[in-house]
């Protein structure tokens, strides 16, 4: 769909681990987020003012989500089952939800304070895609 991109992240590593590189630009924090399995969350979208959210990036660490996402705009509709280690790019005015299928760890790299500009406007993504 268009305004989402995924992309699996290359395992650098040896035979003592993984490796995986985190390209995200300048960034002022990264939070990290705890999901337990079964839960719903996402369920909105940003319209892009603040600049961590155009577009919002974010790579999951561990675990496999259902991504169920609707863009505004067109009405277009996309699902997909995904498990970690992958990035995932969302631009503006795509409105988005999760399922954790299993425990869920994720970062969000930011150019800016979580609290300091919210684009964050709720949008029960699950139901607009039924």
């Amino acid at each position: 769909m268009k305004g989402i991109e995924t992309k699996k992240m290359e395992n650098i590593g040896d035979e003592k681990g993984g490796i995986f590189n985190i390209e995200a630009g300048p960034v002022i924090e990264i939070p990290v987020f705890y999901r337990k399995k079964g839960v719903v969350f996402g369920n909105h979208y940003h319209t892009g003012r603040d600049s961590s959210k155009n577009p919002e990036l974010i790579f999951f660490l561990k675990g496999k989500i259902r991504f169920i996402a609707k863009n505004i705009s067109t009405g277009e509709k996309d699902e997909l089952e995904l498990e970690s280690p992958f990035e995932l790019v969302i631009d503006p005015n795509i409105a988005h939800a999760y399922v954790a299928l299993e425990d869920v760890i994720f970062i969000e790299p930011r150019k800016t304070k979580y609290s300091e500009n919210p684009d964050t406007i709720a949008y029960n993504v699950i139901e607009a895609v039924k």
